[in-house]
């Protein structure tokens, strides 16, 4: 009976300390971002954002309705993202640099991974984008992207924070 009452009460404990049972592929935990002037001047980076070839769960998998498998061969010193002034007020201007025949597709979502705004290509080396009609003060949003060319899919995530 006691080795009953033992087990129980390890396997209470076990799932009681899964930070809350909450699954990191559920919802997004922001860590951190690369802090950018209005210039785009970086004052501080966060290594795991703004980068070409990130590791996705099957929730950002699902953002983009295509996908490659990566075949670049070392084609990424070719492509880059920045987002600027990061944090922001409520404007951040989001900056691409990519062969002329390659597409880029992005999406913003918040930590729920619901899409506040997307494109599936853009054309243009940069766009405006203003925050304010989707985010609350304090906020922070993370912008996937993918740049395709070929066969080739490069992939990445940056987060934004807003002090409006």
């Amino acid at each position: 009976m006691k080795k009953a009452w033992f087990l129980l009460v390890m396997l209470l404990l076990t799932f009681s300390c899964n930070d809350d049972g909450i699954n990191p592929d559920d919802v997004i935990i922001f860590g951190g971002i690369t802090e950018r002037d209005e210039f785009g001047v970086v004052k501080s980076i966060d290594s795991t954002d703004w980068q070409l070839m990130d590791e996705w769960n099957d929730k950002e998998e699902a953002l983009f309705d295509e996908a490659f498998e990566y075949n670049c061969n070392n084609a990424a010193f070719d492509y880059s993202v920045i987002t600027y002034p990061n944090p922001c007020q409520d404007m951040v201007t989001l900056r691409i640099s990519k062969p002329g025949d390659a597409r880029f597709s992005f999406c913003i979502v918040d930590e729920d991974y619901n899409v506040l705004f997307s494109r599936d290509t853009m054309n243009t080396n940069s766009i405006f984008l203003n925050l304010e009609n989707f985010s609350l003060p304090g906020d922070t949003v993370r912008v996937y992207y993918k740049f395709f060319k070929q066969d080739c899919e490069l992939k990445g995530h940056g987060d934004v924070a807003i002090n409006l």
